[in-house]
């Protein structure tokens, strides 16, 4: 449905209203005292070797470039994430558009498990991110931002800033940029979407 444009903005707004009450009323919410600041640097760790297993596709330069980017935010953002309400954590799913079913206005979630127990302890912002990037990939700004809007109308109007809404589209698409070309590698499948992330990434990371 979302590649082949079978979408419209109310559609995308009942799924992402969905989909974030669905990880909200979640009953089993990991629970930590660690800061989200320490997590997230962790993530970012994480992303970077990721990138690296795949030198041939990803130059390492660019990498570290994008990475850069995204560890900046980090440290803008040090003293709210540092600070932020634990008590408001959140479970992480593998929430991304193959992983979601919709059909009739009702969303499905599936094969929606972390594997790592590290990652899945998130921000209530960070669950929406993973399908939003997807859309904003597929089919542009305003369909994402309609995506959004579910979020928003579940957390009563809260509003997301600029500077994240960038973070995490580039974090969320080169976790998808990477799946596409480890998937290229194996089965000769997925270059066109490799290819279509790493562009959207280096666009929005101002690279040339």
């Amino acid at each position: 449905l979302l590649h082949k444009n079978k979408l419209n903005k109310e559609d995308f707004r009942s799924m992402g209203y969905q989909q974030t009450k669905a990880v909200a009323i979640y009953l089993h919410q990991p629970k930590t005292k660690e800061n989200y600041y320490d997590i997230f640097q962790r993530r970012l760790d994480d992303l970077r070797d990721w990138m690296y297993s795949a030198p041939n596709y990803f130059k390492k330069e660019e990498t570290d470039e994008v990475v850069k980017t995204l560890r900046d935010y980090v440290e803008m953002e040090k003293e709210d994430l540092i600070n932020f309400d634990t008590n408001k954590y959140v479970i992480s799913i593998d929430n991304h558009s193959d992983n979601i079913f919709y059909d009739q206005d009702q969303v499905s979630l599936i094969d929606s498990y972390i594997i790592k127990d590290s990652w899945r302890i998130v921000e209530p912002i960070y669950a929406i991110y993973r399908p939003a990037t997807d859309v904003a990939v597929w089919q542009g700004d305003e369909m994402k931002k309609a995506l959004i809007s579910g979020w928003s109308r579940f957390y009563q109007g809260v509003e997301i800033d600029a500077d994240s809404d960038r973070f995490y589209q580039i974090y969320f698409a080169l976790i998808r940029a990477g799946l596409f070309y480890q998937m290229y590698q194996e089965t000769g499948a997925a270059k066109v979407e490799a290819d279509r992330y790493w562009a959207f990434i280096k666009a929005k990371a101002g690279i040339n």
